[in-house]
């Protein structure tokens, strides 16, 4: 009973919280993958993925939107929802 208690607690807590927002780089198999990963820790707000595959503009992807292109970086960068980025090349 407590255990239930405390986790919701925790959980009513943790949606009060202002969430950060991101943007993911990529709405392939690993920007899916970090899009779920990030959806579950439920700390973010995911704007969408940016993608320069253009048959995937617009398009809806794991219940997130794909913007567009990297384009589209510039403007996000000048409304300071850029603070730092990852990027992993094979």
């Amino acid at each position: 009973m407590e255990i239930v208690y405390v986790f919701k607690n925790f959980k009513q807590l943790s949606n009060k919280m202002k969430k950060k927002k991101v943007i993911i780089i990529g709405a392939g198999q690993f920007g899916i993958l970090v899009s779920k990963i990030i959806l579950k820790l439920n700390n973010y707000e995911i704007l969408g993925f940016i993608d320069n595959d253009k048959t995937k503009k617009r398009k809806i992807i794991n219940k997130i939107k794909v913007l567009g292109n990297d384009t589209l970086l510039k403007r996000y960068k000048k409304k300071k929802y850029w603070s730092n980025s990852c990027n992993w090349r094979h």
